[in-house]
Formats: structure tokens, sequence, C-alpha cells
């Protein structure tokens, strides 16, 4: 650079010195953008996938218009039948997970499933809870299907206990208000009564 300055463009040796000032300036100016442009084709697959995933969310999402009309509270008086139920994960020739089951839940009764680990149980579980739709297949609830129109309102009447508590870093009262947003004191203290919670939240 200093040879084709003096050589060349036949420039004095404080012109050089000032030119270098300059670059040594500029340099780091170019190199971040560099880094910054470098850093967002890398990152633009992520986003790709981000975007379609976000598509396959608004595709999935369920309807929300008129839910308090079609949506009615479903008795469950005899119990949960479960008729001719496939599962799968994904979409095409996926292998089910479960395949033509058919079995009742009377209401009222403890049922056990029981099988062995990657047999389908906590898939069943969460198409019973309506977190799942089948595949093919029924599943109702006193003789009523629940479907797209009132799988929203079927899981607000049941609940689900896992193995594992998950509990937010919050108060107790914060933690309950999840599933009841509006609920008051009172209430609340009603709900913790029922899990026999009262005594030791006391």
């Amino acid at each position: 650079f200093i040879y084709i300055a003096l050589v060349r463009f036949h420039l004095s040796l404080a012109e050089i010195v000032v030119l270098l000032l300059v670059f040594m300036r500029v340099a780091p100016r170019f190199m971040d953008m560099q880094l910054q442009t470098q850093q967002v084709l890398i990152n633009l697959p992520a986003y790709g996938s981000m975007q379609a995933l976000q598509a396959r969310f608004d595709a999935e999402r369920e309807p929300t218009q008129g839910m308090a009309e079609r949506g009615a509270r479903l008795s469950l008086e005899t119990g949960l039948n479960i008729r001719e139920v496939s599962f799968a994960y994904g979409e095409g020739d996926a292998r089910p997970v479960v395949s033509d089951i058919t079995f009742g839940l009377p209401a009222g009764k403890v049922t056990a499933l029981i099988g062995p680990s990657g047999s389908g149980k906590s898939t069943i579980a969460d198409m019973l809870l309506g977190l799942l739709e089948p595949t093919s297949g029924r599943i109702l609830a006193d003789s009523v299907e629940i479907t797209a129109q009132n799988r929203r309102a079927w899981r607000d009447q049941v609940a689900y206990v896992p193995q594992d508590v998950f509990l937010l870093h919050d108060t107790i009262a914060a933690n309950l208000r999840l599933a009841a947003p509006g609920a008051n004191d009172e209430e609340l203290w009603a709900a913790l009564r029922n899990a026999h919670a009262a005594d030791f939240v006391e």
C-alpha cells in the first residue's frame, strides 16, 4: 500500500500517514458490517424455519368465533367411549402410535391403562384430554362426540395430574389462577380445600 501510494500516486509521507489513520478508523466499521452480514446469513435458515412453524400454528389454530354458543358444556354421567380410534404423529404414511382401539371408561370409576413404554398410553391420555385429535375414529362423552367445536369446552371440564408437578416461581394464588384467571380469594381457598391442600398452605 505504501509503495503504491509513493510510486503510483506520488503521495507525500504526510498524506500517507493521514490515509493510514483514516483507514485504521474506518476498517473496524467495515469488519463489524461484515460480521453482522455473516450473522444474518447464518440465521436466515432458522428464521425461515420459524416462519414455517408459525404458518403451521396459524393453520392449526382452533376456531374461536361462536365458541360460547357451539362449545356447550358436555355431560359425563355414564362415561367416555373410544370407538375405533387411531392416531399417528405426522402426515401421510406415518406409522400409527395407536391403531383401531375401542374401549369404554365408566364415569365414577378408576381405570388404569397398562402397557409397556411406547405403547401409546400417553397418546391416549392426550386424546382423552382433548390435547390431540384422533387421526380416525371417535371419542364420545355420554354419546356426544368430542369435536373441534366443543373440544375447548371439554378441556375446561377435565383436569390432568402429572407425575411431576410444575409450579411457576410465583405465589400459590398466581399458579391457581392459571386455570381460573378470574377467581377470587374465596374460590382459590375452596379449590385448595377440595384438593386437600389448604392445611399446608395456611
